[in-house]
């Protein structure tokens, strides 16, 4: 399996691959709206998965010195 960044699906085609992208995305600038719609398209798990990983990161810290 590749992890590629692209922005259009004719460059991709039909690759065994998963779409990232750190986010935020410019819509078809960045990645074309076929892209992602593509069920390879990882990138707002990729947002979702960033947000609990930060709040857990701020939990620790700030339960830190209880």
């Amino acid at each position: 399996m590749h992890v590629i960044f692209v922005s259009r699906k004719d460059l991709i085609g039909d690759r065994d691959i998963l779409l990232l992208h750190p986010g935020p995305v410019n819509r078809n600038v960045d990645i074309d709206d076929a892209m992602l719609s593509d069920p390879r398209c990882k990138v707002l798990e990729q947002v979702k998965n960033g947000m609990f990983t930060r709040m857990a990161v701020l939990e620790h810290l700030i339960n830190a010195d209880t």
